[in-house]
C-alpha cells in the first residue's frame, strides 16, 4: 500500500472547507428566513425568531469546531514515522488510522482509513508504538504493520 501523505492532507482540507462552506450556506438561509418572515408573521415572529437564533447559534458553533479541526489540519506535515505520533498514519491488521483530526472514516483514491485525534483512547494505544508491536482497544488486539 503506498500511502502519499500530501494527497490525504489535502483531501482533509477539502473536508472540512466542504463542511465550512455547508453552514455558511445554513446560516445564511436561515439568517434571510429570518429576515423575509417578518412582516408576515405578526405576534408570532419573536418565538420564531428566538428559534431561529438558536439554530443559527448552533450553526455558528459547529462552524467554531471545523475551523478548529482545520488548524489541526494546517500543523500536518507529510514526514515519515518510524513510531506513532501525531500525523501518523497507522496501517493495522483491523484498519488503517490517521492521528490527525476525528472526522471519521475517509476513503480516498481506493484507500479506506479513520482519522482520529490524539485525545481517543485509540491514539492514546497507538502513540509511542513501532511497526510489529501490539496494543489492545476494547479488548481487541491489533498488529501495526506499517507508520507512515
Amino acid at each position: 500500500m503506498e500511502i502519499c501523505k500530501d494527497t490525504i492532507i489535502e483531501e482533509l482540507q477539502n473536508i472540512l472547507l466542504n463542511k465550512l462552506n455547508h453552514y455558511d450556506k445554513l446560516i445564511a438561509d436561515l439568517r434571510a428566513s429570518n429576515t423575509d418572515t417578518k412582516s408576515s408573521m405578526g405576534d408570532k415572529y419573536e418565538t420564531f425568531r428566538e428559534m431561529l437564533n438558536q439554530e443559527i447559534n448552533h450553526l455558528l458553533h459547529q462552524k467554531k469546531m471545523i475551523l478548529a479541526q482545520q488548524q489541526v489540519v494546517e500543523n500536518l506535515t507529510n514526514d515519515p514515522h518510524s513510531i506513532v505520533d501525531f500525523g501518523s498514519f497507522v496501517v493495522t491488521d483491523f484498519g488503517n488510522f490517521y492521528i490527525s483530526t476525528s472526522l471519521g472514516e475517509v476513503n480516498f483514491n481506493g484507500i479506506k482509513f479513520i482519522t482520529i485525534s490524539q485525545q481517543t483512547p485509540l491514539a492514546n494505544a497507538l502513540i509511542g508504538l513501532k511497526e510489529n508491536q501490539t496494543f489492545e482497544v476494547n479488548q481487541k488486539k491489533y498488529t501495526i504493520q506499517a507508520i507512515y
